[in-house]
């Protein structure tokens, strides 16, 4: 229970200090996306995410009832804490592989959230199963609202993780994919080749093979929405029962004959879709020809910043 604590004014908080600090009622942050060596303890929390990336957070929450979140990757601590006193959550529950620092824990105590943020460290992202039974565990048969995966951001476990969870949202309910374009930005930590993601396939294979979902089967898969360059947001549609696990390629219905045709390893993007390649990376996603004109499609939206229809949304 939230012990009758009551959802922020948006319109009040948080309260910004230039670009990199902010206040909300119960703490203090300090937030970047390129500086990875903040930690979170008694007085600061440290939160990868900017300004903007928060407010597309709150535009998510406004007005829908985010009570049941579960988060993969919490790093810090940050949005736990963010969305517990932004929000007033019946329950975040958050994982990750590294275990919670004890001035994590220590804050979450003393801010008597401990009853609402649940911190459970240790578990690699690719033990599906294993995430299964935290979030069984943990809400038994109640459906989530929100699941956020700001995790590995590799394109095998992120696809497991989707599939697996996917079906644990309510009808309406919002799985967001953070980082998913990592192939195409052109600086550490995503494109060097001391890099973790030097050689991993690409997260853009999870995103097209989403949209061919949708367009497959828009009553499971009811919307995908690119609300950030950085982020893309699924909705889950209405018939696909509580909890059932979803599988991506057998949801794409390719019509037998029809043509499919294959990126390899280092083929340039250029000459296909026109987007620019990462030196290394494995972007062997699957087009068959009808999707070719919604690449070409989608990719315009990125540079003008329009609306796409039916179901496929840019920012605009």
């Amino acid at each position: 229970m939230n012990c009758g604590y009551q959802p922020t004014n948006w319109g009040e908080w948080p309260k910004w200090n230039g670009d990199s600090e902010f206040r909300t009622p119960r703490f203090k942050f300090s937030c970047s996306t390129t500086d990875y060596s903040g930690k979170t303890n008694s007085d600061v929390v440290t939160l990868l995410k900017n300004r903007e990336l928060l407010e597309i957070y709150r535009d998510l929450t406004i007005g829908d009832q985010m009570q049941l979140i579960l988060e993969l990757g919490f790093f810090q601590g940050g949005m736990p804490l963010f969305l517990a006193d932004m929000i007033a959550p019946k329950n975040v529950l958050a994982i990750d592989g590294c275990q919670p620092s004890d001035h994590l824990k220590s804050l979450v105590e003393r801010s008597h959230l401990s009853s609402i943020i649940e911190l459970v460290g240790g578990v690699d992202q690719a033990d599906t199963r294993k995430i299964r039974s935290i979030v069984d565990d943990r809400f038994g048969a109640e459906p989530l609202d929100m699941i956020i995966d700001d995790c590995s951001h590799w394109y095998p476990q992120t696809k497991a993780c989707f599939e697996a969870l996917f079906g644990y949202l309510r009808p309406g309910g919002k799985y967001i994919i953070e980082d998913w374009g990592w192939t195409h930005w052109p600086s550490a930590p995503w494109q060097t080749t001391d890099s973790p993601f030097h050689g991993k396939e690409s997260m853009t294979n999870l995103v097209f093979e989403l949209i061919m979902a949708l367009g497959s089967d828009h009553t499971k898969i009811a919307r995908v929405d690119f609300r950030h360059w950085a982020l893309v947001v699924v909705t889950r549609g209405e018939t696909l029962p509580h909890k059932a696990p979803i599988d991506l390629r057998e949801m794409m219905k390719i019509a037998p004959g029809q043509k499919i045709s294959w990126l390899k390893r280092r083929r340039t993007w250029r000459s296909a879709l026109g987007f620019r390649p990462t030196c290394g990376h494995a972007t062997h996603f699957q087009i068959n020809s009808a999707f070719a004109g919604i690449t070409q499609k989608l990719h315009a939206c990125f540079r003008a910043r329009k609306h796409l229809s039916s179901g496929v949304s840019t920012p605009g």
